[in-house]
């Protein structure tokens, strides 16, 4: 189930999400632009938090708890991560104000790399992308606005496309509604389920953990970056 969007107002103008985005963008954008394939690789290598590189320099390579939350593998990986934002990132920026944003979305980055530093089975892979940041903002939306209204496009590749019509009325696309905590409790299940079958599978792939450790990081901090609701904007 793919968000896009929620039924939640905002009481004042957000932008630091806006940033993020672009910061996003041009973190995939520049190093293909400067040389394809391999400036993504050396990007990564430099900048994506290589679990083994961290544990054994700590101080040395520290900045790529952050600096790995703007890089991307591909268009896919990029724009998967950028609709999660878009659709849930602005209501928290709302609910925490800017800066106490900022500062809740860069250590829930370096939150969700440590998890996955802590448990991937193959420590030499290098972690790029935003999604450890991006499910501490999924946690704290699901600890701040719980019944809030999430719409999201279901694509079912199971069932035939003439059962749905015939049961549904509706192509092989359609929309649901649901409570953010049951849009979110079951893609927080998603990630613990798929982290667990896949601990000994080696050479990539989804991180899994960082998603899972960043969603807690949120889950549980989400109180204490929160102004009161209805407070004046600042």
């Amino acid at each position: 189930m793919i968000p896009i969007r929620d039924h939640n107002p905002l009481t004042g103008p957000v932008w630091v999400v806006w940033l993020l985005l672009l910061g996003a963008v041009a973190g995939f954008v520049l190093p293909w632009w400067w040389a394809q394939e391999e400036g993504l690789w050396r990007a990564a290598v430099a900048y994506g938090l290589t679990p083994a590189a961290l544990l054994a320099e700590p101080v040395r390579w520290a900045p790529t708890l952050v600096t790995h939350a703007f890089l991307h593998g591909g268009w896919a990986h990029l724009l998967g991560n950028l609709v999660f934002l878009w659709v849930f990132g602005d209501n928290v920026e709302d609910r925490f104000g800017h800066l106490r944003f900022l500062a809740f979305y860069l250590l829930g980055a370096a939150a969700g790399a440590l998890v996955h530093a802590l448990v991937t089975p193959d420590p030499r892979v290098p972690l790029i992308g935003a999604s450890g940041a991006i499910s501490a903002v999924m946690g704290a939306y699901v600890r701040l606005f719980p019944t809030r209204r999430v719409q999201a496009v279901v694509v079912p590749l199971v069932l035939p496309w003439l059962a749905l019509r015939v049961l549904f009325g509706v192509g092989p696309f359609f929309l649901w509604t649901l409570p953010a905590w049951s849009y979110l409790g079951y893609w927080a299940l998603v990630q613990v389920w798929e982290g667990v079958a896949g601990f000994h599978v080696v050479g990539g792939g989804v991180a899994w953990w960082a998603h899972v450790g960043g969603f807690v990081f949120g889950l549980v901090l989400a109180p204490a970056f929160a102004r009161r609701a209805g407070a004046a904007w600042r």
